[in-house]
C-alpha cells in the first residue's frame, strides 16, 4: 500500500497515478471492447481519460468510492469531521499526491462513479478545503486528475 491502511481506515492505495505518465487516456474504440470488463456502461467520444484511469486500476471496482475518497480527505485534512470551513491540507500528508502532478497546491482524484457518458463524479482537494463533485462531475476528457487505484 502506497499509504499506511490503519491511516485511511483500513483502505489501501495501491497506486497514485496520474494522466499522461501514469496512466494513458482510451479512444473511444478502446473503451467500447472493453467497457464490460472494465465495468463501465458508457464511453465518451475521446480521449477517455475516466476509462483510461480505470482501466489503469483494473477495472472500476479498484478505483475509490464517494466514501472512500471522504476518508482519504479526513486523513489529508487532519480532521474526524468533514465540513466545508476550516479546513487546511497537511502537505506532508498530501505530498505522495502533489508530487505526482507536480503540483504543490490542489489535485483532483477520479472516483468510480460514472455520471453519463460525459461525465465522471471525482474529489477535489485543495489548501483550504475539499470539494465532491457529481451533479455533472468532471469531464472525462479531461487530462488533470489522478488514477487513485484501491485494493478492495
Amino acid at each position: 500500500c502506497a499509504i499506511n491502511p490503519d491511516l485511511v481506515g483500513g483502505m489501501c492505495i495501491s497506486q497514485i497515478l496520474a494522466p499522461g505518465t501514469g496512466y494513458s487516456p482510451l479512444t473511444k474504440e478502446q473503451c467500447e471492447e472493453q467497457k464490460g470488463d472494465l465495468g463501465i456502461s458508457a464511453c465518451y467520444y475521446e480521449p477517455d481519460y475516466w476509462a483510461g484511469a480505470v482501466k489503469a486500476c483494473g477495472g472500476i471496482d479498484n478505483m475509490p468510492d464517494r466514501t472512500q475518497l471522504e476518508v482519504l480527505a479526513k486523513y489529508i485534512y487532519n480532521t474526524e469531521h468533514m465540513s466545508t470551513s476550516g479546513l487546511v491540507m497537511d502537505p506532508t500528508k498530501a505530498s505522495q499526491f502533489l508530487t505526482v502532478l507536480s503540483n504543490s497546491e490542489q489535485f483532483i482524484v477520479w472516483s468510480n462513479q460514472e455520471v453519463n457518458e460525459f461525465y465522471s463524479a471525482g474529489q477535489l482537494f485543495y489548501s483550504v478545503g475539499t470539494t465532491w463533485l457529481s451533479n455533472y462531475g468532471y469531464l472525462r476528457d479531461l487530462d488533470a486528475l489522478l488514477a487513485v487505484c484501491v485494493d478492495n
